[in-house]
């Protein structure tokens, strides 16, 4: 029995995310952003470098890449001989930064950023004895609320007026050899490689719409 040209769809969709997670495992790109957040010593509360908990990078896995329904569209645009024809795929992937980390980076186009006083509270906590702030002029009694919101105070203030230092954490997401779009790139010859091998199928249109976060 012929198959229609939905079946069809289904098929070569599943051949397009399997080249895709592939392809996107083997960049590793959500294990380099958490690495390059370490090397930033970006850890004191230990959300960004647990995605899979915090959700702080967008796909939290290397794996998870493609998990929004509208991720790849498949579409068949002409049959013949009851074999696709002309096809074509469109791409939709997300990605990026959870917003209180997004605008730490380079790509945040604010030049000043200032954290809520709760972030604050939390990171001076999280930093501990280590952070070696002071509160008139002694170490800091973390278990004390009255100095640590006052320190706090003061941080904010700092920020507020100088800004805060803006990182390359985005890199990842944008390396030539190893990002988004690179990735996007070593995959598609081999999809079309395969779509063609199983149906003589010309790919009409590739539509690859990389959707960062905050953009």
């Amino acid at each position: 029995m012929a198959r229609s040209a939905k079946q069809y769809e289904n098929q070569i969709k599943v051949i397009v995310v399997a080249a895709l997670i592939r392809e996107f495992k083997k960049s590793a790109i959500i294990d380099k952003v958490v690495a390059k957040a370490k090397s930033l010593n970006q850890v004191a509360t230990k959300g960004l470098i647990n995605p899979s908990a915090t959700a702080s990078i967008i796909p939290y896995r290397n794996d998870r890449w493609l998990t929004d329904k509208n991720s790849v569209s498949v579409k068949v645009t002409d049959m013949k001989y009851g074999v696709p024809n002309l096809v074509r795929i469109t791409l939709k992937l997300k990605y990026g930064l959870a917003e209180e980390y997004y605008w730490l980076t380079k790509e945040s186009p604010k030049s000043i950023w200032r954290p809520s006083g709760t972030q604050i509270i939390n990171w001076i906590k999280a930093k501990g004895d280590r952070g070696n702030f002071l509160y008139n002029g002694n170490p800091l009694n973390t278990s004390k609320e009255y100095q640590v919101k006052s320190v706090a105070f003061i941080i904010s203030r700092s920020i507020g007026r100088k800004g805060i230092k803006k990182t390359d954490l985005f890199n990842p997401f944008k390396d030539k050899r190893s990002g988004v779009e690179a990735t996007v790139n070593k995959a598609l010859p081999n999809i079309y490689g395969r779509i063609s091998g199983l149906y003589g199928t010309s790919i009409e249109e590739s539509v690859v719409e990389m959707l960062e976060v905050f953009r």
